[in-house]
């Protein structure tokens, strides 16, 4: 088994959702192998995200993106750059992808200015823009047992 190497199990069942985790361009290569998965739903997890990542982004065949920043100590987390987010849920929103925002992080940058949060990891939405309040579903998750 080369673990380097997409596994191949056929198609997915019906209440799966496959996905895979990109964190920065580095990792993005991973989108692609996704959508070549025989999977009904398919998803990304942005998180942590390192950076930005918007134009290299292919949406096709993707339904969820889920996106958050990097939680942990302070002094050794890296920044999420709430940039990024507005330009990821334009695109998601262009492409009609459902987008969950779970956290902004330790790390929030607004303007290049850090954001100051209460909650360590920067998930209690009450402290957040309302442009950033958004926790979509695919239709998919809506639809498949009719």
């Amino acid at each position: 088994l080369n673990l380097k190497s997409p596994v191949t199990f056929g198609p997915l069942p019906d209440n799966f959702c496959a996905m895979t985790t990109v964190t920065s361009i580095e990792t993005i290569h991973r989108v692609r192998e996704l959508q070549l998965a025989e999977s009904a739903c398919r998803g990304l997890s942005l998180e942590p995200l390192w950076s930005r990542v918007t134009d290299e982004l292919n949406l096709e065949g993707i339904d969820w993106v889920i996106v958050g920043g990097e939680s942990g100590k302070r002094t050794i987390t890296k920044t999420f750059d709430l940039e990024w987010l507005r330009d990821l849920r334009q695109k998601c929103n262009d492409e009609g992808v459902a987008l969950f925002v779970k956290q902004l992080g330790r790390n929030p940058v607004v303007d290049g200015e850090p954001l100051t949060l209460r909650d360590p990891h920067g998930g209690d939405w009450d402290e957040w823009d309302e442009e950033f309040r958004v926790r979509e579903m695919p239709e998919y998750f809506h639809g498949y047992r009719k």
